[in-house]
């Protein structure tokens, strides 16, 4: 009896236990098989046991738990105890159905009996025992109805026999049992339903047949065997859609939570792989939270005894997480502590799903610092580095949540993790290299992470991924590029030369969103490279700018900052025109989007460094926009900036373009964003624009018509420093246009500016520059002067100054006033200072020092002696021999004044040997109308030094093939070379110039027509020469028509002309046939260098006996004494001459 009762008591425990373990026991490779394997070993032992003592066989059959005694074998029971003992299922299905009442329960029972034969449930099933047994359900007494119910349940371990119990429509009488029946038929009905929910169509049909409302009232109040079953089936139903949804809308999750909390062991196991199954949907999880749930599975790892349980409940924390709500619960249950502590003292199972519960509460920000306090990092990195394969791609998802955090970089990024996320990189499922690549970027926006990863081969990895992975993995690994990119411009070369560019480029071509955006993310960062835009290819070029015409909208924003910076590329320049691009940022400022209009303006801001790409995008109407674009004003500082930044630099291209804009309203706009805007930094911006369009001087107008002095003034006299800054660039630039230089004075700039000059070092300089521009006539110069600005710039222009070259062109602004001359020049620090600036300065500084030095030494021989006695003669000649440009050409200027203003250092220079220098210069074209002021000026003191060094020659191709000035002053040079020896005018009588001399007088300018005149009369002047030169045809017609000039110094040459040609008798006859003496006469009543020439002329004339008496007759003789009693010697000693011959006295 002992060993039936063990045995009996082993196979009810598996038929208890079995269903609750096969889905474990299924993972480790158990079964169907192994199941039929064990049952029948079991029922081997028990069958051995019955026929062994039949007596004990019927009382354990007879007797199970919750039933009547058996009844005595009458009353036909003995035909169904023999039918039993016969295993004649056929005769038992027949009392089922059509015995007696007692029958009916006697022929359940002991078919009940044999259904835990295996070799018995194949053939009463077939004898009809499933539709006797439904039908039972429904005509049986009570303890018949529990028989049925046990049947069905123990038929149903069949899964092809528990489809047919259920399409034969036995849940609908087992509801009713369930409702109405008794306590022991409500326990076998549930347990019934046990084993018909295991079919994926059974657990559709229980669902629908009302069960669940019945089965959830059971869980909640029913005795403890049938809140066992209750769960069981409710466990079993909750992972069918229909099924799930039912349970919660009949209250079934506020009792499984119940359960797991007061709820036995065996309960417990059931409600937490039920929640496994119902959280996997929205609603459930959120009802599973209402309902106390998270509190309860909280508890249940933080308290429980069971470490299975533990785990369950970690990962039904896991999968509740997923919404954001739950989130929120589970921390403030302390959850995230718990999973922390799961994750480092837990079993292998437990760790695994701690650290899937991680990576999915640690979206929450509150939770996210709970699992730092808790010390979750260090356990994250422990699971990610040396877990499971689980435990290392949930510890490394949980991880990225953690990098969301304000600096916590560095403290997640050790040499381990990172040398293990490269590695999920390289080797990890599409998820895990999605998440590595996730952890990457947010972990490499530390500038001190990013190097390592880069280090460790990410850069590497990355760009294989986005070569090979799936859509959005590649999306990840151009976001980590960008990150990586991002502020370091080896890792952007890096990434170019790894094909990065061409790459992300192909991904734009992908139709899906989220990829193209980061794509253009990480291209943004790699185009700020000037060796990195080169691999922009023309076709990934064109889709960008499809994208600005019709992508979205920060797609749109995204490219066009990309643009940015690709038109700072010369080499890009052809290829960006190939494309639309201009006429699509064109577009995009009439775009309905602020936005766009933003990033379009802040991308023409660098459109505007090339020359071509500005033409381009005036020429489809761009810039004719950006004037409208203030005018409509948009209330947007951000687009006013941009769009102001956009035209400075466009206006800073070309005049074309700056008058373009000013046509376009440019002017006035920029007039109101200073008058108008309360953004200070708007009135700087608008302020430097109006400085650049003002360097066209048809624009200047336009900015006083606009009221834009005015504007400006006010600005200048705001107390802000940087404000004041912007309008002294301003006024210097439109201070080059006399009217505005005027009223700028006029409204107390100077004042202003001069005060300026005291303060920073900045708004000293801008004040100085603008001071400089005011000093443009003398009205203005007198007024700065008076303001001191001299007295401050004189310190300050000292080398060694921030301020020295603003300074030093306020000097040389001021040495145009008489006044200021005479303040440098009595300064006896001012010529040390420019000497010191010629050796040491460099670029203007030097240029305007030099400059100063020139302007003092005007007419001024003791300026000139002082430069003489400090040496400053060789070191100005030293400018002319090593510097070139500007320097070389305000040195020559220097040089000029000083030996106009002391004859001596015209020797000093000859003496010294450095006429060659100069003849060296104007062999080379260099500077050649300084040049020739020197050479001239040379050959005036000592005509045949300058011939020696070999000047005549090259004077002469200059009057021969040059024009205007040049051709002018390399004729005043070569006739002071030919005044200086006879012998050198018959050298230029011989290189054939007299036409081209002859022929400036006729056609050339005054200019020339002078210079021409000039050397034919020192050429006429030679007597060997002169027949040669009277016999050029017209030419005294010629020189008597240059007397009618306007010109003073025309005239003067002129009368040289007239006097030296009218030594010839007969060219004496046709000066006075042309009308020679009434121009002479004129003359007459003038004074200096006309009348000298003149008298001298009549003197030439008074020679020959033909031409006395109309001399007289026209009233030259008292027009000559008047000029008797002049002061002048030499013009006496003319007078007397002309009167002398006119009397026909010798000379």
């Amino acid at each position: 009896m002992e060993e039936f009762s063990q045995a009996w008591e082993t196979y009810q425990e598996f038929r208890e236990v079995q269903k609750d373990v096969r889905k474990e026991m299924r993972k480790m490779g158990w079964t169907k098989q192994h199941d039929k394997q064990l049952r029948q070993g079991l029922m081997q032992g028990v069958r051995s046991l019955f026929q062994a003592n039949p007596q004990q066989q019927q009382r354990a059959v007879a007797a199970p738990a919750h039933t009547a005694p058996v009844a005595q074998p009458t009353n036909g029971l003995d035909k169904v105890k023999a039918a039993e003992t016969a295993w004649d299922f056929a005769a038992l299905v027949h009392f089922m159905r059509q015995g007696t009442e007692i029958q009916k329960q006697h022929s359940a029972q002991a078919l009940r009996r044999l259904t835990y034969s295996d070799d018995a449930c194949p053939r009463m099933t077939s004898a009809g025992a499933v539709d006797a047994s439904i039908g039972l359900l429904t005509t049986g007494n009570a303890a018949a109805k529990s028989h049925a119910a046990i049947i069905l349940c123990n038929l149903a371990c069949d899964s092809n026999v528990e489809c047919a119990i259920v399409a034969a429509g036995a849940a609908a009488p087992l509801v009713v049992t369930l409702r109405s029946g008794t306590e022991d038929n409500k326990g076998c009905a549930s347990s019934a339903f046990i084993n018909l929910t295991h079919q994926e169509s059974s657990k559709a049909a229980v669902a629908a047949s009302g069960a669940i409302p019945l089965l959830v009232n059971l869980a909640q109040s029913g005795n403890d065997l049938q809140k066992t079953n209750a769960v069981k089936v409710l466990n079993q139903l909750s992972s069918n859609d229909a099924a799930s949804e039912a349970i919660r809308t009949a209250g079934g999750i506020r009792a499984l939570v119940g359960m797991l909390r007061d709820g036995s062991s065996e309960q417990v196991a059931q409600v937490l792989q039920a929640f496994e199954h119902l959280s996997t949907s929205d609603m459930n999880k959120t009802q599973i939270a209402a309902d106390g749930g998270v509190e309860v599975l909280v508890a249940h790892i933080r308290n429980g005894q069971n470490d299975h349980y533990k785990q369950q409940a970690a990962s039904v924390l896991a999968v509740l997480a997923e919404d954001d709500a739950n989130d929120i619960k589970i921390g403030a249950a302390g959850g995230v502590e718990v999973l922390v502590e799961l994750l480092r003292v837990g079993t292998e199972g437990q760790k695994n799903s701690a650290a899937w519960a991680m990576s999915a509460v640690l979206d929450n920000q509150e939770n996210r610092h709970r699992a730092v306090a808790a010390g979750g990092i260090d356990v994250l990195i422990g699971a990610m580095c040396r877990g499971s394969t689980i435990q290392k791609s949930k510890a490394l998802a949980a991880l990225n949540e953690l990098a969301n955090l304000d600096k916590i970089e560095e403290s997640i990024a050790s040499a381990e993790v990172i040398t293990a996320t490269t590695a999920f990189l390289r080797n990890g499922d599409d998820m895990d290299q999605d998440c590595a690549a996730c952890l990457t970027w947010n972990l490499s926006v530390n500038s001190n992470v990013a190097p390592k990863f880069a280090e460790a081969g990410a850069i590497e990895a990355l760009i294989a991924n986005l070569a090979n992975g799936s859509i959005r993995l590649k999306g990840t690994s151009a976001g980590a590029l960008r990150a990586l990119a991002s502020a370091n411009s080896d890792r952007r070369v890096r990434m170019a030369d790894l094909g990065a560019t061409e790459l992300l480029l192909q991904a734009l071509d992908e139709n899906n969103p989220r990829l193209r955006g980061l794509a253009l993310g990480a291209l943004n960062h790699i185009a700020k490279n000037e060796a990195t835009r080169s691999r922009f290819t023309l076709q990934g070029i064109q889709h960008l700018v499809s994208i600005l015409e019709a992508g979205e909208l920060s797609h749109r924003k995204l490219a066009a900052s990309i643009f940015e910076n690709l038109v700072l590329a010369s080499s890009k320049v052809a290829e960006l025109l190939q494309t639309r691009l201009v006429t699509a940022f064109a577009q995009m400022l009439s775009d309905d989007s602020l936005e766009i209009k933003v990033a379009a303006a802040n991308a023409c801001w660098n459109l505007s460094c090339d020359a071509q790409l500005v033409e381009a995008f005036a020429d489809c109407g761009g810039i004719d926009k950006l004037p409208g674009i203030l005018r409509a004003n948009y209330d947007s500082e951000e687009l006013d900036e941009a769009v102001l930044n956009a035209l400075n630099n466009c206006a800073n291209k070309t005049n074309a373009i700056r008058l373009r804009i000013g046509e376009a309203g440019g002017v006035e706009e920029a007039v109101a964003c200073v008058r108008d805007d309360d953004n200070e930094d708007i009135q700087i911006v608008a302020t430097k624009l109006l400085k650049t369009l003002g360097r066209t001087p048809e624009n200047q107008p336009r900015v006083d018509q606009a009221g834009g002095v005015d504007v400006l003034l006010n600005q200048l006299r705001k107390p802000s420093a940087s404000v004041q800054e912007s309008v002294a660039e301003a006024i210097t630039e439109l201070a080059a246009n006399i009217e505005l230089r005027k009223k700028f004075v006029a409204g107390g700039a100077v004042d202003i500016l001069v005060r300026m000059v005291s303060g920073s070092s900045t708004q000293c300089k801008k004040a100085l520059f603008a001071l400089a521009t005011l000093a443009g006539d003398d009205a203005n110069q007198a007024v700065i002067l008076e303001a001191g600005a001299l007295e401050l710039a004189l310190p300050l222009a000292k080398r060694e100054l921030d301020s020295s070259d603003a300074a030093m062109k306020v000097l040389w602004a001021l040495a145009a006033h008489s006044n200021g001359k005479a303040k440098l020049r009595a300064d006896e620090q001012v010529l040390p200072m420019l000497f010191d600036a010629i050796d040491h300065g460099t670029g203007w500084y030097k240029i305007r020092a030099t400059r100063t030095l020139a302007r003092i030494l005007i007419e001024d021989e003791t300026t000139a002696r002082k430069v003489v006695a400090m040496g400053g003669i060789e070191k100005v000649i030293s400018l002319i021999s090593t510097e070139e440009g500007d320097v070389r050409n305000d040195a020559l200027l220097a040089l000029d004044n000083a030996m106009e203003s002391l004859k001596e250092i015209k020797k000093r220079v000859i003496e010294g040997g450095h006429v060659p220098l100069f003849v060296n210069l104007l062999e080379k074209n260099v500077h050649l109308e300084r040049n020739l002021y020197i050479l001239s000026s040379l050959a005036d003191h000592d005509g045949a030094a300058v011939a020696e060094a070999g000047a005549l020659p090259l004077l002469v191709k200059k009057v021969r093939n040059e024009t205007g000035s040049i051709k002018a002053w390399a004729g005043f040079a070569l006739a002071n070379v030919a005044e200086s020896n006879d012998r050198f005018k018959a050298e230029v009588v011989a290189t054939g110039l007299l036409p081209t001399l002859l022929d400036m007088m006729r056609t050339g300018s005054e200019e020339e027509k002078e210079s021409g005149a000039v050397v034919l009369s020192v050429l006429a002047s030679e007597a060997g020469v002169r027949p040669i030169i009277v016999s050029l045809p017209g030419i005294a017609e010629l020189s008597i028509e240059l007397l009618k000039s306007e010109d003073e110094y025309t005239q003067i040459a002129a009368l040289k002309l007239v006097a030296a040609l009218a030594q010839d008798d007969r060219v004496a006859t046709q000066l006075v046939a042309s009308g020679a003496i009434t121009s002479l006469r004129s003359f007459l009543s003038g004074k200096d260098d006309p009348l000298t020439q003149a008298i001298k002329a009549i003197a030439s004339l008074a020679l020959h006996s033909q031409c006395r008496p109309l001399l007289a007759g026209t009233g030259c003789v008292e027009a000559l004494e008047k000029h008797q009693t002049t002061d002048s010697i030499k013009l006496k000693e003319q007078v007397d001459l002309a009167l002398s011959r006119l009397a026909n006295r010798a000379a």
